[in-house]
């Protein structure tokens, strides 16, 4: 007899409230339990009201995503399970009415908090009233639950990155974590900005810091709750659900990826030989669907302890990519399915590990030609925007630095231990690990996501967009053939050398500078990538 998934099973019925809707992580989770759990009674979604529209337009525009097209074609009603409800997680009592607070009480039995100031350089006050007092708001509306089955609060595997390898368990931080929430009440804010330094010390940013403190101060519910920790580490585009290679941002690795490929990104932060930990985010969301469900299995088959579950989504244990190798694949699929509006020719080699070249860099392939594309936009009399969006992307890469110039272990023995307690069935439809991803064809199908969706282009026209590149390519070829004619002194090689200019040379890893010619013969003779 064929055996029948569980976890579909479980969710029969069953409320869920969900912080972070609109995210990417938020929309991916929606997808899948309306997809792979249709029995589900009903999705209550927290949402604010936001650039002057209300909490009904901005569900519709939620479901206006390309990855809810299918149900509009098949099972329109469906979004009739996912209902909104104003709120704020950083006002108190999470900015709900007395009426759907009752409604949340007596109906929910699992919650996903998944809201989160993203912002690396948010002031700490920003940072823990949202990141932090957001959770303990909504804790306080959870303790109160009737049904309460589940709390799953989704933090990051970077909370613990002052640590290199990072195991399924909380980390203190100096000091009281309540000591430091209050803190932030009481104390003046240009006294607070001087010495967040010391009181996020030993963590990077706010971002990290504020996570890590919301961990320690879910010990308070671990014998009153049923709370569990969810840390994904760098989440990029799914390798199959909603469809293969979906992303619907320019925020983290994937955003290094598409403005890489729009010839807009020309040098980035990072140690080509560290590994950075990417994790698809189908993975991500299959795990969060199946966290409850094993909780509930493992209190069944009484295997469940008092501590407080925390699983690391991440693929370290799995021989994850360097970010040299994906900065490779990157590249090959940007000229493979080449963007329609692009600003110069993709850049090989992004990567730069000298700091000061890199600051040179951004000066020099970044900021001037901005300046000079926003002045010519000016005198046409249209819209200027590419100094706002570098300086967008150079914040960006700024966050980037501390995680792409280091490398981690996390490990996973409990995902390891979720995955084994499924049946194949169960492992089938909630894919939580990837033991073969062809991070090829993942790239690939990521730029046709991101041309169709993101940019609104036509996939018909990759030819056009094929001899529109040749065209850039022929010119930075000619400049550089140009440069390399007049570099005739020892004083020119240098000053060449030092600047780097509008991409007339590359890089490749041992710090040579090729031709374009020989950067092409590099690029060619690249061996392929994969994650075993």
């Amino acid at each position: 007899m064929e055996e029948k998934p569980e976890i579909p099973e479980f969710y029969r019925g069953r409320t869920i409230l969900l912080t972070g809707s609109t995210g990417f992580i938020g929309k991916v989770l929606i997808w899948k339990l309306l997809h792979s759990c249709p029995l589900i009674k009903n999705i209550y979604i927290l949402l604010r009201k936001k650039h002057g529209k209300d909490i009904a337009e901005r569900k519709d525009e939620l479901f206006s995503c390309p990855i809810f097209d299918n149900f509009r074609e098949s099972n329109p009603k469906i979004f009739d399970k996912v209902v909104a409800i104003e709120g704020d997680v950083g006002e108190e009592n999470i900015g709900i009415s007395e009426k759907d607070k009752i409604t949340i009480l007596n109906e929910v039995s699992i919650v996903y908090h998944n809201a989160a100031l993203l912002k690396m350089d948010a002031t700490l006050a920003q940072a823990i009233n949202v990141n932090t007092k957001g959770v303990i708001r909504m804790l306080d509306i959870a303790s109160k639950m009737k049904n309460l089955e589940a709390f799953v609060y989704v933090s990051t595997a970077y909370s613990c990155c002052n640590e290199k390898e990072v195991e399924e368990k909380l980390y203190s931080i100096p000091g009281n974590p309540y000591d430091i929430v209050r803190s932030v009440d009481w104390l003046p804010p240009h006294v607070l900005e001087r010495i967040t330094a010391d009181i996020i010390a030993p963590l990077p940013n706010t971002y990290t810091f504020s996570k890590r403190l919301t961990e320690l101060l879910l010990e308070k519910y671990e014998n009153e709750l049923p709370v569990i920790v969810a840390r994904p580490t760098i989440v990029v585009s799914s390798i199959n659900e909603p469809f293969p290679g979906w992303i619907d941002n320019l925020n983290g690795a994937g955003g290094v990826a598409i403005t890489t490929g729009k010839g807009i990104l020309h040098s980035m932060p990072a140690h080509r030989n560290k590994k950075g930990d990417m994790v698809p985010v189908d993975v991500v969301c299959n795990t969060l669907v199946a966290i409850p469900w094993a909780e509930a299995k493992k209190k069944e088959l009484h295997l469940k302890d008092s501590k407080i579950a925390v699983y690391n989504v991440a693929v370290t244990e799995r021989d994850p990519i360097t970010w040299g190798e994906f900065q490779q694949i990157c590249m090959t699929a940007a000229l493979k399915y080449p963007y329609e509006t692009i600003l110069w020719y993709p850049t090989y080699d992004v990567i730069q590990e000298n700091m000061f070249i890199h600051q040179l860099e951004v000066i020099f392939y970044h900021m001037i030609p901005a300046y000079i594309i926003d002045f010519l936009l000016y005198l046409f009399g249209q819209k200027t925007f590419m100094v706002r969006i570098q300086k967008k992307i150079n914040q960006g890469l700024k966050a980037l630095r501390y995680f792409s110039t280091q490398q981690w272990t996390f490990r996973t023995n409990n995902t390891i231990k979720l995955k084994n307690l499924m049946n194949e069935a169960d492992r089938e439809m909630f894919v939580v690990t990837e033991k073969d991803v062809n991070l090829e064809h993942m790239a690939e199908q990521s730029a046709i996501v991101s041309k169709k969706y993101y940019f609104k282009e036509d996939l018909s026209n990759i030819e056009r967009c094929k001899r529109k590149l040749k065209i850039f390519y022929a010119v930075r070829l000619s400049i550089n053939e140009l440069l390399f004619a007049y570099e005739s002194t020892e004083a020119t090689r240098r000053y060449f050398r030092l600047f780097l200019a509008f991409g007339t040379f590359c890089r490749v890893p041992n710090g040579t500078l090729l031709s374009a010619n020989a950067r092409d013969h590099h690029l060619a003779t690249s061996q392929s990538v994969r994650i075993t």
